[in-house]
């Protein structure tokens, strides 16, 4: 199905050779925010204060009434893996509601009893406070975090990107201009101040869904569960009904590559990338979707053990049991770059595991050669390929990705308007793959 040219192999090549040099990358913050902030990447020092032996007063050397990661650091340095279970909203600080919240639960550890009044009862479910048992969280939500459901999203639904340098124009816009935001939490999370503020406003306004970049799904390094816990009361914090990541590999032994990775198309990959997912959905505690990823060169893989990408993406949907979001521009900068017929590539996909679509701009190299940049306006053959989605598999939301070169506000909203507008069409015309669930 894949009929490489020689310009995306050349480009292919590049990538696969910063990949394999490792630590190639500076962090830096991103502005717009498409790969990993620095913030996060810094692995911040965690920890609790002193098992209920000090006040915020004793630690906050800034006297700003609460205990920042460094500020906690500085005063338990041996105590590094406790600060983000203190941090029950995730916004890089602690304050004296969480420090007492933290050390009232703990107190309340292994008593199950004691919470239900049966005292004689004594530890949890086998030492299984906080999974939803009792005293530590009620299904999903973490102490400390809100229980309001999450913000579900209609099928014809259309979202726009939230990047940090629209932020004012976001909050300003008229109700009704987008249906939801999509953020990448990996660019949020501890993120407070002025920042935090807008997020928590838009995000207590409009539904918000979340993408993440730096999982790692069919990487070799083992899952970041940290970086997972904190994603989960992220999620729930946030209402977040959709949490996606991209099927490919960001990392390995030496760190994150700062770029999107394929991934061998083979069985082998196929079960490892299938156990991560699973691994991560228990941790975040609700189903995820995985995106088709652009790729500008296939790895090299013996003829017998390799899979078509249809059948690669379809496989690991079914091993892991997780969701689809289908990216069209991908499949369409893949299918010109890989000599296959896009049309048919989509398909291919399993309607009834689709929950959302993306759709971007792109950068035309060559004739051959098609670049995802989410730089610039989506070109009529996307716009015609995500058309061919609706009629194949039936609407979804669909988000507008932007991620650079960004115009006005309205100039986005009118693609957010087109993508309304495929979707009244595709209104009432039943979709020609089987009904989803």
């Amino acid at each position: 199905m894949s009929k490489q040219k020689p310009a995306a192999i050349a480009l292919g090549t590049a990538l696969a050779g910063l990949a394999l040099g490792g630590g190639a990358f500076a962090m830096e913050p991103l502005a717009q925010g498409y790969m990993l902030a620095a913030g996060e990447a810094a692995k911040a020092q965690e920890g609790k204060c002193g098992e209920g032996k000090c006040g915020i007063e004793k630690v906050d050397t800034d006297k700003d009434g609460r205990i920042s990661q460094a500020e906690f650091a500085a005063a338990h340095p041996d105590k590094a893996d406790q600060f983000a279970k203190i941090d029950a909203n995730a916004d890089g600080f602690i304050d004296e509601a969480e420090r007492k919240a933290h050390h009232a639960a703990k107190g309340s550890e292994g008593k199950c009893g004691e919470q239900t009044g049966k005292a004689s009862e004594g530890k949890c479910g086998e030492g299984k406070c906080g999974e939803g048992k009792c005293g530590g969280t009620v299904g999903i939500f973490p102490v400390g975090v809100s229980h309001r459901l999450p913000m579900t999203l209609p099928d014809a639904s259309a979202g726009l990107g939230l990047r940090r340098a629209m932020l004012d124009e976001l909050r300003a816009a008229p109700a009704g201009a987008f249906d939801f935001l999509e953020c990448a939490p990996d660019n949020w999370i501890g993120v407070g101040g002025r920042l935090g503020e807008a997020l928590d406003d838009l995000s207590a306004r409009h539904p918000l869904t979340c993408h993440g970049l730096s999982l790692s799904l069919g990487g070799p390094a083992p899952l970041d569960e940290v970086f997972l816990a904190k994603t989960r009361r992220f999620l729930d914090r946030h209402r977040v009904s959709l949490y996606s990541e991209h099927l490919s590999a960001c990392s390995d032994a030496t760190g994150h590559l700062y770029d999107l990775m394929p991934v061998p198309f083979t069985e082998a990959a196929v079960r490892h990338v299938a156990t991560r997912i699973g691994r991560v959905q228990d941790l975040l505690g609700r189903r995820i979707a995985v995106e088709n990823v652009s790729y500008y060169a296939a790895l090299p893989v013996a003829p017998a053990q390799a899979l078509e990408e249809a059948d690669f993406v379809n496989a690991v949907l079914a091993e892991a049991d997780c969701d689809l979001l289908l990216d069209v521009n991908n499949v369409y900068v893949n299918a010109v770059n890989h000599g296959y017929d896009a049309r048919v590539f989509l398909a291919r996909m399993p309607c009834a595991r689709i929950a959302s679509y993306h759709i971007a701009g792109h950068y035309d190299e060559a004739d051959d050669l098609k670049v995802d940049t989410h730089g610039a306006p989506v070109k009529d053959a996307v716009w015609s390929l995500l058309a061919e989605a609706y009629r194949l598999h039936g609407v979804r939301p669909t988000l507008l990705e932007r991620d650079f070169n960004l115009p006005p506000l309205p100039v986005l909203l009118d693609e957010v308007e087109r993508i309304r507008q495929l979707q009244r069409e595709a209104a009432g015309v039943a979709p020609a793959g089987v009904a989803h669930a």
